[in-house]
């Protein structure tokens, strides 16, 4: 794709590749689904779930390292979706 063509990205900071274990965490922590970190910046990730359908408009991202955001969903497909780190 040449220059001309490329359409500029709408994120405010880099995402870095990355592929981690992580839990979505709603209904006051008695709801979780599992889920895939591909992308992670300092104000949002992309996650891989079976059914991005399924989940609520915010939520807590947990990593298998315990580190923990509030989300919200910016845009969604069937197995995936960008939040955005409240």
């Amino acid at each position: 794709m040449s220059e001309e063509n490329a359409e500029p990205s709408r994120r405010r900071q880099r995402r870095n590749r990355t592929y981690k274990a992580g839990k979505i965490v709603f209904n006051e922590g008695f709801s979780t689904i599992d889920c895939v970190v591909k992308d992670l910046s300092e104000t949002g990730a992309k996650i891989r779930l079976e059914n991005a359908v399924l989940i609520p408009a915010t939520f807590d991202l947990v990593l298998s390292d315990n580190r923990t955001w509030n989300c919200r969903v910016r845009w969604r497909r069937m197995t995936e979706c960008g939040v955005e780190f409240l």
